[in-house]
């Protein structure tokens, strides 16, 4: 078990009489502390940490044990509400490695082509990435990057073309990169 390194400093202002008082939590930038998958993209920069790579309708258990990090360190949430294991796997939903009441990592789920975020891949998820290449809708920036299906950075008509065939079952694999 990693040592979690707590550090109480107290501060008095020269003039004598302001106190205040910080705790400090410090923790090696160790793989113990951070989270880890072989099987999926942690994609790390400035605006957020996220994490894709995720087949459609995959349940959260399934999801957690394609991380290195133990099951039961691993929590996913909607807003602030903990998401069963049960239910699948969306985009936007937030995975944290929590240890003893502490938060090490977060990162953010993507799943891509589920433009709906409940975590499927259907007609529905068709329809808007059409309503969004035609600029009848917007997206979030977690729908920017679970629609980026052909891995340019964008999402445009042939990221459309892609999902209406994995809809419709001509591909079966949305992750794959498209060999060109």
């Amino acid at each position: 078990e990693g040592m979690i390194n707590i550090y109480v400093i107290e501060v008095i202002a020269k003039d004598g009489y302001t106190t205040e008082t910080y705790t400090l939590n410090i923790t090696r930038d160790s793989a113990e502390y951070s989270l880890r998958s072989n099987k999926y993209e942690i994609v790390r920069n400035e605006e957020e940490d996220y994490v894709i790579g995720i087949q459609p309708s995959t349940i959260i258990s399934d999801f957690k044990n394609n991380f290195e990090n133990s099951p039961e360190d691993l929590k996913v949430y909607l807003e602030t509400d903990e998401v069963n294991d049960t239910e699948l796997t969306a985009t936007a939903l937030v995975l944290k490695l929590e240890k003893n009441g502490y938060i090490y990592d977060t990162l953010r789920v993507i799943v891509r082509g589920d433009l709906t975020k409940d975590g499927k891949v259907n007609i529905t998820d068709q329809v808007k990435m059409i309503n969004f290449v035609g600029r009848t809708t917007t997206f979030d920036k977690y729908q920017m990057l679970a629609g980026d299906l052909t891995f340019d950075g964008k999402v445009n008509i042939t990221d459309q073309v892609k999902i209406i065939n994995y809809v419709g079952r001509t591909i079966s694999d949305i992750n794959t990169k498209p060999t060109n």
